[in-house]
């Protein structure tokens, strides 16, 4: 078994280290990161209108798709998972709580439970910028300066 999880382990550096050769630092491209990023930030405006307006549609719909958004290709991903490096745990827990936040607001604005939607949106608000925070500068120093 631990022979296993060394060989695993490895296979994971060799992946990892091809892959960061493979997409060299670049200044040329946005990662496709930053377009998944915009996205939810139209996702959350929506959101934010949807809740002024009492449009429960338009908020489940946005709330979901944050919860659902979709991943960087793989090469990419192993770019950031790397650049993350030893922060990867708290990375990790960033993005669950502000899947699941996205998610429990999506759908509890279906169950007609409205008094809770705006507390939920407001830690869903919360979670985002603990993550840009916590990530947003050094990140954008690395991959875009």
């Amino acid at each position: 078994m631990k022979k296993l999880l060394i060989v695993f382990k490895l296979g994971f550096i060799v992946i990892a280290m091809s892959g960061l050769l493979a997409c060299a630092k670049t200044n040329e491209e946005p990662l496709e990161l930053r377009r998944i990023m915009q996205g939810m930030q139209h996702n959350m405006q929506e959101i934010e209108l949807g809740i002024s307006k009492k449009d429960w549609e338009l908020v489940s719909q946005n709330a979901l798709s944050i919860a659902s958004h979709p991943a960087p290709p793989f090469l990419e991903k192993l770019r950031v998972l790397a650049y993350i490096n030893t922060e990867l745990g708290a990375f990790k827990k960033l993005d669950k709580n502000t899947h699941d936040t996205a998610k429990e607001l999506g759908e509890l604005v279906l169950m007609d439970d409205k008094r809770k939607v705006e507390a939920i949106f407001l830690q869903l608000k919360d979670s985002c910028e603990q993550c840009h925070q916590e990530f947003r500068t050094e990140f954008q120093a690395y991959f875009y300066e």
